[in-house]
């Protein structure tokens, strides 16, 4: 039996940058809400893992959080974080947008909206 999802449940983050500025998006895989928000001086681990605090907060800790692999999130600080907090980490492969598809529409939102 499939369990239902829920919003918040299942979530994707992605970097991009524009104009010599880095952002990151946080996107709802349900509902597809979206959220960006500017790192500046780049996307460190403690950068990222401090947003990433904020958003659980705000909304809710996710069960799921799928990602490209970047090496930030990947670190034994990040690994520790996420598992203290019981999110299962979801690496997307990079040859297959699809598996992260809804991160990469986020992006290209993103990228619109600003």
């Amino acid at each position: 039996m499939l369990a239902s999802l829920f919003p918040f449940q299942q979530v994707a983050l992605d970097l991009f940058h524009l104009e010599g500025n880095t952002y990151i998006v946080y996107i709802n895989r349900l509902m597809g809400w979206l959220k960006v928000d500017h790192l500046p001086g780049g996307a460190t681990t403690s950068r990222l893992l401090t947003f990433f605090w904020h958003v659980c907060l705000t909304f809710k800790i996710p069960k799921d959080l799928f990602y490209n692999g970047g090496t930030n999130l990947t670190s034994h600080k990040a690994r520790k974080f996420f598992s203290d907090w019981c999110i299962r980490l979801c690496i997307s492969f990079v040859h297959y947008v699809l598996s992260n598809g809804r991160a990469e529409v986020g992006v290209k939102s993103g990228k619109g909206l600003l």
